[in-house]
């Protein structure tokens, strides 16, 4: 699953660096939007996906009962966001100054195949089938990078990307429903298995969870939409895929250890899995910080010269974030919504910091580190505090 996740984030990382070179900073700008508001809606899909995966860990077995309605509630829900989009398109691009609303139409097409593919990754995710989990990440890698790149270069520009974008969602859903199966045709109707306290514990967690990750990790990219000129915006979007390229190899920790979270185990998996965090996280930011002068000019030309500098601070930044995410996210696996309450108000503290203090993009980059280095010790004092309160109850 690790390698599988390195190697879509790789796909994907090299698409936006293809994109930055062959797009102008201000279209890049405009193309980095609509992935941000794609990861915008990755709270619910991702909500879907953690929901159908726990609730298929405690099913034994049962997964029709679990999969049949989250699948239905993800049609409806996914359909209801396209229309959503598809009308303020146009509000977006007015609020944004994007050059046209037509991306984000295209965009939102292709959401209710998004949302319907995240319950059948989360129907395999909750049966350990990571190998086929794994296949549906580097399809719709596949997909996005050659379609994307196919249709920008025959001229469609940023509605050329977003078109590679929805297609992807459209070919991992159907590798994601192959992987799953479908039911025989004699098989007996299942019975919609009601939710359970701890199931809608375990929504509300997961939900607080991902609100905040969307806060954190995409706030500072509509901030420098709105607050700064086209091209310094389209700077700060090239040096937050590194933001994104660091998170994503932690979710993937995350992916593996969600479902195994329970009251016996969750305090040794969530030990491991944040030392892996922790180590993936300093090897890349090393690395960026060894590599970034050399490299920013070569990949990235001579439009993008003020990024070189920006690329520490902000993997430094993610770094900071992706080990509070990873111990915020096991504890959203036990239901506890407090970790992802504080993501929130971690967001939405980083947004008013940037929106009052930000003067350029290195103040914001460096604010961004101060933000998430605070966040990390609250959680941290949060963490331990409820593992006392735990440990103290089973004493007692």
């Amino acid at each position: 699953m690790g390698t599988a996740t390195l190697v879509a984030s790789v796909a994907n990382y090299g698409l936006n660096l293809v994109l930055a070179r062959w797009l102008e900073p201000a279209e890049f700008g405009d193309a980095n939007l609509v992935v941000t508001l794609l990861l915008a809606i990755t709270a619910v899909a991702v909500t879907l996906q953690l929901v159908a995966a726990k609730r298929i860990s405690d099913a034994e077995g049962d997964v029709a009962t679990v999969r049949v309605p989250l699948v239905r509630r993800a049609w409806w829900t996914g359909m209801a966001l396209a229309v959503i989009g598809v009308a303020g398109a146009p509000v977006v691009r007015e609020l944004t100054s994007s050059a046209s609303a037509v991306p984000y139409v295209v965009l939102a097409l292709g959401l209710p195949w998004y949302l319907a593919q995240s319950v059948e990754r989360g129907v395999l995710q909750g049966c350990l089938r990571f190998g086929a989990l794994a296949s549906t990440l580097l399809v719709e890698a596949a997909v996005r990078l050659i379609g994307a790149l196919t249709l920008v270069a025959a001229g469609a520009g940023v509605v050329g990307a977003s078109a590679g974008i929805s297609l992807s969602f459209l070919a991992s859903w159907a590798i994601a429903r192959a992987a799953v199966g479908r039911p025989a045709d004699d098989a007996p109707r299942v019975e919609q298995r009601r939710w359970s306290t701890q199931d809608r514990d375990a929504t509300q967690a997961a939900s607080l969870l991902l609100l905040g990750q969307i806060l954190i990790n995409n706030g500072d990219v509509v901030l420098a939409k709105i607050l700064l000129d086209a091209d310094s915006a389209g700077v700060h979007a090239v040096v937050a895929l590194v933001g994104r390229a660091i998170f994503f190899l932690s979710w993937s920790v995350v992916t593996a250890a969600f479902p195994m979270v329970g009251d016996d185990v969750g305090r040794s998996i969530e030990r491991r899995a944040t030392r892996i965090v922790a180590a993936v996280s300093a090897v890349v930011t090393g690395g960026i910080a060894v590599a970034a002068p050399t490299v920013t000019p070569l990949v990235l030309g001579d439009g993008y010269e003020q990024a070189a500098r920006l690329f520490l601070p902000y993997a430094l930044a993610t770094s900071l974030f992706s080990v509070a995410n990873v111990r915020a996210s096991l504890a959203a696996a036990r239901g506890e919504r407090r970790p992802g309450a504080l993501l929130i108000a971690g967001g939405i503290v980083q947004a008013l910091v940037l929106a009052l203090f930000a003067t350029d993009l290195i103040s914001m980059s460096w604010l961004q580190v101060v933000a998430m280095a605070t966040l990390l010790a609250v959680v941290t004092v949060e963490r331990r505090t409820a593992h006392q309160s735990r440990r103290a109850v089973v004493t007692g």
